[in-house]
């Protein structure tokens, strides 16, 4: 019985004695009872039907990143997972509490980067002074750049002559990071303006890979590069690879004549499964 038929029912009067009617009413109290019982049964019921049917097992996919750069292919992307730039710990740039560029080889070949003094003029926050046709100084938040450093190793150099930093060809390096600002992890000592590390090459192919490249410019500007790696036996513990670089031009004076070739010989051994031994060749 609903409510609203309950709210139309109207007390019935009973003679009895002079002076006293009596009344019947009905009470809502059983019916809220018989409902609630009602429910309880269909909730029982629906709780019995679930625990009577076969359980669905639920997928968990769990994906991980291991943040290490060593096998990353930066010949294929504008930037790395992660770095070891300005803390020397493997971590992504987000977390470095220091201003950090990295340049891979994606970028390098796609902007025509051919030396390092291009690719260094192409980073945020880096200026460059020509002492003359061949010179360049770098200087970063105020301060000349003298800290290079090679596979996060440091180098010493002098401005006279750069011992070739600047003027690196750029072929022979996997990506070069840039750290501005004070740098004492990574260097120890120098000017707070910036450390330059180089990244070079790895033979870390098992399989055999190669390309070459040719390009053409103004004043006869010829370079060609080649870069081939592969496994020198057959378990692939044993790794090779070369890169050689050629640059001729006859630049605008007359006379002048530039003919540098860069080679890097790379043989890295396996001495067992996470570790491994490298050997590499200076430049021509």
């Amino acid at each position: 019985m609903s409510f609203k038929e309950i709210a139309g029912i109207h007390a019935i009067a009973i003679s009895g004695a002079p002076g006293i009617t009596r009344t019947f009413c009905y009470s809502l109290l059983p019916l809220c009872i018989a409902n609630a019982v009602s429910i309880q049964s269909a909730v029982a019921a629906e709780s019995s039907d679930a625990a009577s049917a076969p359980l669905k097992e639920e997928s968990l996919v769990v994906t991980a990143d291991t943040g290490g750069d060593s096998t990353f292919n930066s010949a294929q992307s504008y930037t790395v997972p992660a770095t070891r730039a300005g803390t020397k710990l493997n971590l992504t740039q987000r977390d470095i509490p220091q201003s950090v560029s990295v340049l891979t080889q994606q970028r390098i070949r796609d902007q025509n980067l051919q030396n390092v003094g291009d690719a260094l003029t192409n980073v945020t926050g880096i200026s460059a002074s020509q002492n003359d046709s061949e010179r360049v100084d770098f200087y970063s938040r105020g301060f000349y750049i003298n800290n290079y450093t090679y596979d996060d190793i440091p180098s010493t150099q002098t401005g006279a002559w750069n011992f070739g930093e600047t003027d690196g060809d750029s072929a022979i390096y996997e990506r070069i990071a840039v750290v501005r600002g004070s740098t004492g992890l990574m260097t120890g000592t120098g000017n707070p303006g910036a450390a330059i590390n180089m990244i070079r090459k790895k033979a870390d192919s098992k399989t055999f890979a190669g390309n070459l490249s040719v390009s053409y410019g103004n004043w006869d500007n010829q370079r060609y590069v080649t870069d081939l790696s592969g496994p020198l036996n057959d378990a692939g513990t044993l790794r090779g690879r070369v890169v050689i670089s050629i640059l001729w031009n006859a630049r605008r004076h007359p006379f002048w004549l530039v003919y540098d070739p860069r080679v890097l010989p790379v043989s890295p051994t396996n001495i067992r499964e996470t570790t491994a031994l490298g050997h590499f060749t200076g430049r021509a």
